[in-house]
């Protein structure tokens, strides 16, 4: 995302009627509805989708994107949200906390499916734990098992996907406690995105600028697409502690002891 021409931003009506959207959205909102902030962040909003379900459950909600493409998708997505403001902010990659004017410190932070696009996703936590209020909370989403590395993940520019272990040391070293970690997407939800994945075929560098495609049904099928899937994603929450989804959602709290 270097320019505004070649900002690609979140997933639009389709894939927010899909499997993936929906199996993330409904764990983040039951986190979101128990924290209920009064003061929430977005890092990274692209078009606003999951800052919807946020601002659901929050007071104020701000949210950030690194182009002025993606600020005009997301508050044109979001113009029927009052507690939702949109603003251009690179809070990483040499970006600095101070470009967002004295709005921290935050009660929570929301970082969805942008810690592994980060060269360095540590420096990036530490960031974040500057702008969160003492015991705020830090939420994340990020892509699962680098063995089911493919050729999307190249396509999308993603650094790497997470192990357990990895995204559990990143969290302490970061000074964050009481980590919890959640997988979504198993088992069904799984096989979709493996039967997507085929079907995009072998690309070359030329082709990775490009948004991957997804199976589009008719819009008149949208709605029950959702109702499908959101009965899918509802199943697979029985297995949310098994570690065999396709990404993990995680809670922490900024611990407010740390010493330099």
């Amino acid at each position: 995302m270097t320019s505004n021409s070649r900002w690609r931003g979140a997933p639009g009506e389709v894939q927010t009627s899909g499997p993936r959207f929906t199996a993330r959205s409904l764990l983040l909102d039951k986190i979101f509805r128990r924290a209920k902030p009064a003061r929430a962040l977005d890092i990274g909003c692209g078009r606003g989708a999951i800052t919807r379900v946020l601002a659901r459950r929050s007071r104020s909600v701000l949210a950030t994107e690194v182009t002025g493409a993606g600020v005009d998708a997301a508050t044109t997505a979001l113009r029927d949200c009052p507690q939702v403001q949109v603003r251009l902010a690179n809070l990483f990659d040499g970006g600095s906390p101070d470009s967002l004017d004295g709005e921290a410190p935050f009660d929570l932070i929301l970082v969805s499916e942008v810690l592994e696009h980060i060269t360095d996703d540590l420096s990036a936590l530490r960031t974040i734990w500057d702008l969160l209020s003492d015991d705020g909370l830090l939420v994340v989403t990020v892509p699962r098992d680098p063995d089911f590395w493919s050729v999307e993940d190249e396509m999308w520019d993603h650094k790497r996907r997470y192990t357990r272990s990895q995204l559990l040391s990143k969290f302490h070293a970061a000074n964050f406690r009481k980590t919890r970690l959640w997988t979504w997407g198993f088992p069904v939800t799984k096989q979709i995105v493996r039967y997507q994945i085929s079907r995009l075929g072998p690309q070359s560098g030329a082709d990775r600028d490009t948004t991957p495609t997804t199976m589009r049904p008719p819009a008149l099928l949208l709605p029950v697409a959702r109702l499908t899937f959101t009965a899918i994603a509802r199943m697979e929450q029985a297995f949310k502690n098994s570690d065999r989804g396709l990404g993990y959602i995680a809670a922490a709290r900024k611990d407010a002891t740390k010493t330099d």
